[in-house]
């Protein structure tokens, strides 16, 4: 495939943009063709200079008082907006070929389960553009079996909105304690560790579900896997551009 597009999805304050930014360093640095896009029409500071800019056609902040709108409301008159505009700036990608990281808004059910974002998936499709998705998760709130499990089902429902390829990124893994990196990995790697950590964090009747969950999280893994990153140390990110890589080429790679 010639271009690759990789929508960096996830929750506020996951750290898409800080992902964004130092894996667009880290490629460069390997000499992987890169651009960036910001899609964020509400974002008013970024901490890199994006390739393309959405708001340069719509800003969430100038919507919400030209129509006198509250915060939200513009940035979903914001996303809706985008998709008028996006054919212009998809013509405006200067790569022949390479990886095209693109930073969703930080309110991602506007943008994952609204119909815009399904446009703006089709219209980098109908671009010939390959996709695929990255769902980010901050380690810090997937610290519970409970919290692990929830984290999934929204990575799970997002994978099923869209049905691209798909990684999951737990990101900001330098700030939780070893020993609970470990805890995820075991949940992640023995479906029966993470069905005794949820009994055990549950009760009665709150159980009663877990192995069906348990289920479904087994196979969502197989289909999407997790990495361990730290977008500020970069920790992690040979593992993760390996995968993406094989993504783009459909075999190994070695950079």
């Amino acid at each position: 495939m010639k271009k690759l597009a990789i929508f960096i999805v996830g929750p506020a304050g996951s750290g898409k943009t800080t992902l964004t930014a130092s894996l667009s360093d880290f490629l460069k640095a390997n000499d992987v063709p890169v651009e960036t896009i910001n899609l964020d029409p509400a974002a008013e500071k970024i901490p890199y200079l994006p390739d393309l800019d959405v708001r340069e056609y719509v800003f969430a902040p100038k919507i919400m008082h030209a129509h006198r709108l509250g915060p939200n409301g513009a940035i979903v008159v914001a996303t809706d907006l985008m998709v008028e505009h996006l054919p212009k700036l998809i013509e405006r990608i200067s790569l022949d070929e390479g990886l095209i990281l693109i930073d969703t808004p930080g309110q991602m059910e506007v943008f994952v389960f609204r119909k815009s974002g399904e446009a703006i998936y089709q219209q980098f499709r109908d671009a010939d553009i390959h996709i695929l998705t990255i769902f980010v998760v901050d380690t810090i709130l997937a610290s519970s079996p409970s919290l692990f499990v929830s984290s999934l089902f929204l990575s799970a429902s997002t994978y099923y909105r869209y049905l691209t390829p798909f990684i999951q990124v737990f990101n900001k893994v330098d700030l939780v304690r070893e020993d609970v990196k470990e805890k995820i990995l075991t949940w992640i790697n023995s479906r029966e560790n993470l069905l005794r950590a949820l009994d055990a964090e549950l009760i009665g009747e709150q159980r009663t579900i877990n192995t069906k969950i348990v289920n479904l999280i087994e196979d969502f893994l197989e289909i999407a896997p997790i990495f361990f990153v730290s977008a500020t140390k970069m920790y992690g990110y040979t593992e993760l551009v390996a995968e993406i890589l094989r993504h783009f080429t459909g075999g190994d790679v070695v950079y």
